[in-house]
């Protein structure tokens, strides 16, 4: 069975950023993120969990997003998530 990584850090990220779901997915999609915007509410709510890669790539959004306001990397990639 593969792992999966609960979104509730990734949510929590999102609303301190002021970043709309589908701006979110938008990000997504422009790193060639695949969720639907459903899978995403979905992980950010608690409801399904993301893949290694699907948390990594809404982590890479969210980052680029605070990078826009010139801050750093808040989020940490699974990797980092999984150590915790």
């Amino acid at each position: 069975m593969a792992t999966t990584f609960d979104g509730t850090r990734l949510e929590v990220a999102r609303q301190r950023l002021g970043l709309s779901v589908p701006d979110l997915w938008v990000r997504c999609l422009a790193l060639g993120g695949l969720l639907a915007p459903r899978e995403l509410m979905a992980g950010l709510d608690g409801r399904r969990g993301f893949t290694r890669i699907e948390y990594d790539v809404v982590a890479q959004a969210l980052n680029e997003r605070c990078m826009d306001d010139g801050g750093d990397h808040p989020v940490p990639y699974a990797e980092e998530a999984a150590a915790r």
